[in-house]
């Protein structure tokens, strides 16, 4: 993407995450307190499917060290914080609402959490790599003059 259509996208997400708030405001003063689902299960379950999914691509690509390695493990953290909330807001009963928060402590904020610092460090390390690979590219480059070659085009 050239540098003008990221700015761009900056603006558009910024506009947008204003005309949340009004947005956001409206539902949480209009909606009712409870609806009837039909879709409820298969929400649930094509939530979950996605989870597992994003949890299957992140462990693949930590282990293969692929590049989009922080890309994922971040997706999968969002997915995880996800989960968590509606898992507690959505409890119908104590009991569910106890085993919801017990999950979310013990399994899925700490995942999240591993999730994040994943990401963080596959950044500073594809960071480091793409600074070695430009030194080594003007190294070669110094060296090639010095030496009277012609360097070829990187």
């Amino acid at each position: 993407m050239k540098a003008r259509a990221i700015k761009a996208a900056g603006w558009i997400l910024l506009v947008g995450a204003v005309v949340m708030v009004p947005w956001t405001v409206y539902l949480a003063t209009t909606l009712p307190r409870q609806v009837p689902s039909w879709h409820y299960r298969g929400a649930w379950t094509g939530f979950d499917v996605m989870l597992c999914l994003s949890l299957l691509a992140t462990s693949v690509s930590i282990l293969r060290r692929g590049r989009w390695m922080s890309a994922l493990a971040a997706s999968t953290a969002t997915f995880l914080v996800v989960d968590a909330w509606f898992d507690v807001v959505t409890s119908p009963t104590r009991q569910d609402l106890r085993l919801a928060l017990a999950s979310a402590l013990l399994v899925e904020l700490p995942t999240a959490l591993a999730c994040v610092l994943v990401s963080l460090h596959a950044q500073s390390v594809s960071e480091a790599r793409a600074v070695e690979a430009a030194r080594t590219r003007l190294r070669r480059l110094l060296r090639a003059e010095r030496e009277g070659d012609r360097p070829h085009v990187l």
